[in-house]
């Protein structure tokens, strides 16, 4: 759903109200400005609707059906970029949500579309079962491919105390792809030149409603029973092989991670030679459950909310 949104190139826009809370829509017929090939058969005459038609009905969408929404032309495209449509969405489908996604908190222009994904995977039912399916052992071989030769950016765990007294430990590695990074530092770079010529600039970027930091981010979680110590020197690591075997007592897995520097994986992508000899080492044992956590998921950390 929300991979096929970011490839669509899309404007913002502004829906007008008269005093009464309605809209009034003229619609006007005319040819389509680009023809198909006439047949004898073709003698149809197509219409065009206003972009604030596309508004009233992108208030009646589900969350679901975002994407296949947008593509049906670029203004029903459009509506879906403003502030409007994702807070008109918020409000019908979001209730019972954390504190940092409850209303008083939606205020801000800055990352609302990802706020409002965020809470809707919190809040509305359908993504809520969604998530529930995710249980044990839920990495798929494209989650994989994602992981491998990504960017470790940040690492932490947390220790669960559970009913029965006893301790399961969480481990979070939070990566993101290359390709991403770069991106995101070419667009700091060109921003802060900006700011730099053009202080109101900064007003601008702070009403930018489709910003998110976390876009390309993904979150491996590891739940076992067992402590493992984390080396600080993961951090800026790519990941190079990640492997799974399951232990003697068949009730747990061995998860291997193979941390090598940036320079040493580019030279080895470049010959083609594997990684089981170079790099650092993490062993978690006693694994319990091992998921990918992309950005718009309820037990994703997002990044501190900086904007200057």
């Amino acid at each position: 759903l929300y991979e096929c949104e970011e490839d669509i190139l899309l404007v913002d826009f502004e829906c007008n109200d008269d005093e009464g809370g309605e809209v009034e829509v003229n619609v006007t017929s005319k040819s389509a400005s680009k023809k198909l090939p006439k047949s004898d058969n073709d003698n149809h005459v197509y219409n065009t609707y206003p972009v604030h038609l596309w508004t009233i009905i992108a208030s009646y969408i589900y969350p679901e059906d975002i994407c296949r929404f947008a593509l049906i032309c670029p203004d029903a495209a459009s509506a879906i970029r403003s502030a409007h449509f994702w807070k008109m969405l918020y409000k019908r489908n979001v209730y019972s949500l954390p504190e940092e996604y409850k209303p008083i908190s939606m205020q801000r222009l800055y990352g609302l579309r990802a706020a409002v994904i965020r809470s809707l995977f919190f809040a509305y039912e359908p993504f809520v079962l969604r998530m529930q399916t995710m249980k044990g052992f839920s990495l798929s071989d494209k989650d994989i491919r994602l992981l491998t030769r990504s960017i470790c950016i940040s690492a932490w765990h947390r220790r669960i105390v559970e009913c029965s007294q006893q301790s399961r430990w969480v481990f979070f590695f939070k990566f993101k792809t290359l390709e991403n990074l770069i991106k995101a530092k070419k667009i700091t770079n060109v921003s802060n030149k900006t700011t730099t010529k053009h202080a109101d600039d900064r007003l601008k970027f702070m009403d930018d409603v489709n910003a998110n930091k976390d876009d390309g981010c993904f979150v491996l979680k590891a739940s076992a029973n067992a402590f493992t110590h984390i080396n600080p020197t993961v951090l800026g690591a790519r990941l190079g092989q990640l492997s799974t075997s399951l232990t003697p007592d068949t009730n747990t897995y061995q998860i291997s991670l193979t941390f090598v520097d940036s320079l040493t994986a580019c030279k080895n992508k470049r010959f083609g030679a594997t990684f089981s000899s170079a790099g650092e080492v993490v062993q978690l044992t006693g694994v319990l459950s091992l998921n990918v956590l992309h950005w718009w998921y309820p037990m994703f950390r997002p990044s501190p909310l900086t904007i200057l």
